[in-house]
């Protein structure tokens, strides 16, 4: 019998936080779920611990470690239900029925047309805010109860900026796959509402844990970290620029300018001097006046040596 929602997870050695992770889904109200486990090359036991569990509802299946975004692509191929949120290792629901509250908020929204023209409030999407342990919001300015946004809202973040859980449809999460790297959702995301609207409720739906074993343990560890996924954002914000520098232009030239200045400080930081040139000078003409100062302190990076940049980039690290 076809589930209701299927849920997937990618993992890649957190067996410390799948059980936590386990033991939100399975106290949810609604029970009639496909829990998906896409085990990203783990070596700490995550297969037996899920194979122990002995639970129909998982489906468990392991591969050579590809990151985030080619386990949560392996993970779709499997997916039962017209519905499908992602739920990471780490994380759990905010209550026991959150996936029944999901559920309903887009079981009980218009679907996308099917010549997805984007006309009326056709939702194929549904976001809602994240909370740390602490019960924080996690960064999202939220500040209506329910507001739908079309393509140029999401592109240019309006209403709302920050991280969200949701869920959507099933033909709308089979139109793009995630990303080739192992960064930047974003890419998908902007993506896929160029087919359908979102639905933003202002509800809190997921926890997001800052696990003690996946804290950054020092400064010189947290820049290691940003300095290695240097390519993986480079090249996500530079996809992100190609597809919608039309509408960014058009409707939001400020969120254009912190794109390239992103970007150039990512090339600044890879040696790249050449390639971020172009980036600042785009991120002048379009920035309002802080994003211009902004721009102009990277500017400053490109007459220094670039072994000098990495040190005064850990040193500014401190005080982000």
């Amino acid at each position: 019998m076809k589930p209701a929602v299927s849920i997937i997870t990618p993992s890649y050695n957190r067996l410390h936080t799948l059980p936590r992770c386990w033991e939100s889904i399975k106290s949810q109200t609604l029970t009639d779920f496909q829990w998906i486990v896409i085990d990203d090359g783990s070596a700490d036991g995550t297969g037996d611990w899920i194979k122990s569990l002995g639970d129909k509802r998982i489906v468990y299946h392991w591969q050579e470690n590809q990151g985030m975004n080619a386990a949560k692509n392996l993970g779709r191929k499997y997916i039962k239900a017209d519905y499908v949120t992602y739920l990471d290792s780490d994380d759990t629901f905010y209550s026991n029925t959150s996936l029944a509250e999901m559920l309903d908020a887009i079981k009980h929204s218009p679907p996308p047309p099917r010549k997805r023209d984007n006309t009326g409030d056709n939702i194929g999407i549904v976001n809602f805010p994240v909370v740390d342990e602490a019960g924080k919001r996690s960064y999202d300015n939220l500040k209506q109860d329910r507001v739908v946004v079309d393509y140029v809202g999401r592109v240019c973040e309006k209403p709302a900026t920050g991280e969200f859980v949701y869920i959507l449809r099933r033909e709308i999460d089979a139109l793009v796959a995630w990303p080739p790297y192992r960064r930047v959702a974003a890419v998908r995301h902007l993506a896929l509402a160029r087919h359908t609207k979102i639905l933003y409720v202002n509800k809190p739906m997921q926890v997001y844990y800052i696990d003690i074993k996946n804290k950054v343990a020092d400064n010189n560890t947290a820049v290691a970290g940003f300095l290695k996924g240097l390519d993986d954002m480079a090249n996500g914000t530079r996809d992100i620029l190609a597809q919608h520098k039309t509408t960014l232009i058009a409707h939001c030239p400020p969120r254009y300018s912190r794109y390239c200045s992103s970007l150039a400080l990512y090339y600044l930081m890879q040696g790249k001097t050449a390639l971020a040139i172009p980036c600042l000078l785009t991120a002048l003409h379009y920035g309002t006046a802080k994003l211009r100062v902004k721009a102009l302190g990277i500017a400053c990076l490109v007459a220094v040596p670039h072994s000098l940049r990495l040190k005064l980039f850990r040193f500014a690290w401190r005080f982000r």
